[in-house]
């Protein structure tokens, strides 16, 4: 037993080469039917195109007080936050990867190349998506939720009510998109994987401009809310300085030659009310167009780095990696069974 164990602990080279040559058989026979194997993987997983855009997002913009605005706002009993709010581009491909974002995705209208296909990114993935052989649904499973899929089919429901298959295709298309942002230059880049080259640059464009509206809106919705606050308190304050204005005329006009100190006191209290509301109407103004700037000061642009193309090429499977990987599995297998078994 120790000659045994002393003997294959000090087998050279030369020896473990004449063990393989004498099982050449038996290598030629396992590495042949990984061969096949490897074959049939590689030609069962469908191809699939991927498309790109680059984008450079600004992520920087400079802060402009209201001036007197709180002091205006005060006057009428009103107070506005004014505070800076903005999402970091680095959670950008947490926003892709939210439900919410991939059930706003449904309604993309896609084509593929040859023009067969001709519809929702929704009905794409429930429909027209290949999977390979070992992944094909239970038929009976299949069939007792093709009531339910007719149903729901095409409905916008909310995301906390996804049906179950709402909430697949929702992954599906999860699976499909990818976001990075290089952290040195700032640089976002969106992927998106399809089983169509034209269906994959559809989608990482639609992708890609909806995240843009995404992140504006975001980032100027605090802005927006002030405009509108700030546009309803100038009307407010038009609509009374118009009221006081009319009511100074018509005073001013009726007792035009009336020169009793009653008629003065009365019409220099007229007076000062309009101009007071004048003042709060033409600062209210200035502060609605300052509000307008302050919208477009915190819109982001997006810079296209590179714009999404048509794949010429497949980007899967790859059929030669796949045969190396069985091929090298059957090797390293045999080479371990026969010095087991010695």
């Amino acid at each position: 037993m120790n000659t045994e164990h002393k003997s294959l602990n000090e087998m050279n080279i030369h020896d473990f080469k004449k063990v393989v040559v004498s099982q050449k058989k038996l290598y030629f026979t396992t590495c042949s039917i990984a061969i096949v194997i490897g074959l049939v993987v590689s030609f069962s997983i469908p191809k699939s195109y991927k498309s790109k855009v680059m984008l450079s997002p600004e992520t920087s913009y400079s802060t402009k007080s209201f001036g007197n605005l709180g002091t205006i706002t005060s006057m009428l009993g009103a107070n506005i936050n004014m505070g800076e709010d903005a999402i970091n581009p680095q959670y950008y491909p947490n926003v892709l990867q939210s439900k919410k974002f991939l059930v706003s995705l449904f309604d993309i209208e896609v084509e593929s190349i040859d023009g067969s296909i001709k519809t929702s990114l929704y009905d794409y993935c429930k429909n027209y998506q290949k999977e390979p052989w070992w992944s094909i649904q239970n038929p009976l499973k299949a069939l007792s939720s093709k009531k339910q899929s007719e149903e729901n089919n095409g409905k916008k429901m909310p995301t906390a009510y996804l049906t179950k298959e709402q909430s697949k295709v929702a992954d599906m298309i999860k699976d499909m998109l990818t976001c990075n942002i290089d952290p040195k230059d700032g640089f976002i880049t969106i992927t998106a994987t399809a089983q169509d080259p034209l269906i994959s640059t559809e989608l990482v464009d639609s992708v890609s401009n909806r995240l843009q509206q995404f992140i504006i809106e975001y980032r100027t919705s605090k802005a927006r809310h002030d405009l509108n606050y700030i546009k309803k308190l100038y009307e407010e304050a038009e609509k009374k300085y118009k009221e006081s204005r009319i009511r100074y005329a018509r005073y001013s006009d009726s007792y035009s030659k009336v020169i009793l100190k009653s008629y003065s006191t009365q019409e220099e209290e007229l007076e000062n009310q309009m101009q007071l509301d004048y003042n709060i109407y033409s600062q209210l103004a200035q502060q609605m167009q300052a509000a307008k700037g302050r919208v477009l000061e915190r819109t982001p642009v997006f810079a296209v780095i590179e714009a999404a193309t048509v794949p010429l090429k497949k980007d899967a499977p790859k059929r030669m990696l796949i045969l190396l990987a069985y091929f090298a599995i059957a090797l390293m297998g045999t080479t371990a069974w026969i010095l087991y078994k010695r």
